[in-house]
C-alpha cells in the first residue's frame, strides 16, 4: 500500500495556507502598498513549488496503486490473480523513476523559494502593504 510521506502531508497542508494567504492578498491588492505586488509573485513561486511536489506525489501513489492492482483508481483492491505481487510495466516503471527524480528536484528546490517567505524582509514588505489600506 502506497503511503504518503508525513513530511510531504505537511508540504501540501503549508501549501494550502499560502494559497490562502496567497489570494487574500490578490483580492485586496487594489488597497495594498505597492509592495503586495512582489508579496504575491514570491507566495506564487511558493505555491507553485508545493503544487508541483503535491502533484507528483499523486501521480506516484496512482501509478503504484496501477503497478499493484493492475487498474486505476482504488476500487476492488484485489491483485491480479496471474501476478503475485506488482505487476510489470516498463513504461510506467520508466515514469515513475522519472517522477521521483522530479519530487526530488522540488525538494531540493524548496529551501530557495521558501527563503524568500520566511527572510525578515517579506514581514517589512507584508507590514507595508498592509499599511497601504491605511494610506488609501
Amino acid at each position: 500500500e502506497a503511503v504518503v510521506d508525513p513530511s510531504l502531508e505537511k508540504y501540501h497542508q503549508l501549501r494550502i495556507d499560502v494559497k490562502i494567504l496567497r489570494y487574500t492578498l490578490e483580492f485586496f491588492k487594489e488597497v495594498l502598498g505597492p509592495e503586495s505586488k512582489g508579496l504575491i509573485k514570491d507566495l506564487k513561486a511558493l505555491q507553485d513549488n508545493l503544487g508541483d511536489m503535491h502533484d507528483t506525489v499523486v501521480a506516484l501513489e496512482l501509478l503504484e496503486n496501477f503497478e499493484k492492482y493492475g487498474k486505476w483508481g482504488e476500487a476492488n483492491k484485489k491483485k491480479s490473480a496471474a501476478s503475485g505481487g506488482l505487476l510489470d510495466y516498463p513504461g510506467v516503471d520508466a515514469y515513475m523513476e522519472y517522477r521521483k527524480e522530479e519530487l526530488q528536484s522540488l525538494l531540493e528546490s524548496f529551501p530557495e523559494v521558501w527563503e524568500k517567505v520566511i527572510d525578515p524582509d517579506f514581514s517589512v514588505r507584508f507590514s507595508q502593504a498592509i499599511s497601504g489600506i491605511y494610506l488609501s
